[in-house]
């Protein structure tokens, strides 16, 4: 995987879904609710963190602010995950511009819309211009701060068919699949992929 420490990474789930994540298949993993989620991220027990992620990788409606009206009228549609505000750190991914999503930007539904991007993104969209820190562009018709371009290496701990252009909070959740917010507690929804980082004596025991 390319990401930090690896061997230390546990997915949880049952017992055919679950397992170590360094470079194996990752099967059918468990999901689980946000609340949940966020009951373990606060209490991560043995674990020097756990964080989540959203199941899916759905494709967000963009729009870049550039001094050409024609090309900021006009959508692209790129992949996006909803993460946990520590998933960054967890994974030890270091920003290549600004600074990474944070659990204060993912600590109430509606709030945080803040944007990670892509190097290929950063590159192909935004010609790799160091300047976008703190500039916005607008997803799904709401406006994203950009805060960070992630090093060209880092592909999420799953690589899927299509790479994640742009990473946002968990808390932006239904601007991003636009439906019904899943962060109240009564709905129960299923949707969110544990992972937590062992401590280096636990991961090799």
């Amino acid at each position: 995987l390319p990401v930090q420490n690896p061997q230390q990474l546990v997915t949880f789930g049952n017992s055919a879904g679950g397992g170590i994540l360094g470079g194996i298949d990752l099967g059918s993993r468990g999901m689980f609710p946000w609340y949940f989620a966020r009951q373990l991220q606060a209490n991560p027990g043995p674990f020097q963190g756990i964080a989540s992620y959203f199941s899916f990788s759905p494709k967000v409606s963009v729009r870049l602010s550039t001094a050409d009206k024609d090309a900021a009228n006009n959508a692209i549609f790129v992949p996006a995950k909803l993460v946990s505000g520590n998933y960054f750190s967890i994974l030890g991914a270091q920003p290549l511009l600004g600074r990474a999503i944070t659990p204060a930007d993912d600590a109430t539904p509606g709030s945080g819309a803040v944007v990670v991007l892509s190097y290929h993104f950063w590159q192909q969209r935004l010609s790799a211009d160091p300047s976008v820190i703190g500039k916005t562009i607008t997803i799904n018709n709401t406006p994203f701060a950009f805060f960070v371009v992630i090093p060209e290496a880092f592909h999420c701990i799953n690589l899927d068919l299509e790479p994640t252009e742009l990473w946002t909070p968990i808390t932006m959740q239904a601007v991003i699949q636009q439906v019904p917010s899943l962060l109240t507690p009564q709905n129960g929804a299923y949707f969110l992929h544990l992972f937590g980082l062992l401590s280096p004596a636990a991961a090799t025991n």
